[in-house]
């Protein structure tokens, strides 16, 4: 099974991507304009968390993206929303990538873009990862810690993309848009608090 988000839409797999189902649309969550890519968890054969983003004119940003969760327990019928991943601030949030450390506790890396006050407008914009846990199984987010720097403030940061090792330590792999140009990785052993070079 594959999954593929892309803003409102999703298209669905059962071939290891070889032929593709859809495109499917998701409810608006009464949010207004998807601005969703691919993070899901499996939770069981019709269970899944899926985590989307819109925009959000409460975010008081040039890029108003807003990253949320939400859940599915009839295979994909219906959708309900579960928690916002970010609060509402000067940041943006957007493509969320997540992890399940336990039964409860899941772990997300999510990219991020400040845009400096317009009285500063000599500031470039600073792009970043975060990273957020959930200890009540996606009710409630909070903040853990940044990444890394993803370039410095003229291409738009880049994504995250985490996995949870077999030890239990988390690696985020991320793209550095500055010279010089490179994908990095780093890792963590107390569940994001702390991060390797």
């Amino acid at each position: 099974f594959a999954l593929n988000i892309s803003n409102e839409k999703y298209y669905l797999s059962y071939t290891r991507g070889k032929e593709w189902e859809g495109p499917y649309q998701f409810p608006d969550f009464k949010l207004g304009n998807l601005t969703s890519r691919t993070d899901v968890l499996v939770n069981g054969k019709n269970d899944a968390f899926l985590f989307l983003s819109a925009k959000d004119t409460k975010v008081k940003s040039t890029l108003q993206d807003r990253a949320f969760c939400v859940r599915t327990t009839d295979g994909g019928k219906t959708y309900k929303f579960i928690s916002w991943m970010a609060d509402i601030d000067t940041i943006r949030s957007v493509m969320p990538a997540t992890v399940r450390m336990s039964e409860k506790h899941l772990i997300t890396a999510m990219r991020r873009r400040y845009d400096p006050p317009l009285d500063q407008k000599k500031m470039l914009p600073k792009n970043y990862i975060s990273v957020h846990e959930s200890l009540d199984n996606g009710r409630s987010w909070q903040f853990k810690s940044i990444v890394a720097e993803t370039d410095r403030g003229i291409r738009n940061g880049n994504p995250p993309s985490m996995v949870k090792l077999d030890d239990g330590r988390i690696v985020v792999m991320y793209g550095y848009r500055n010279r010089p140009y490179s994908i990095r990785a780093r890792i963590s052993s107390d569940y994001g608090n702390t991060w390797s070079k």
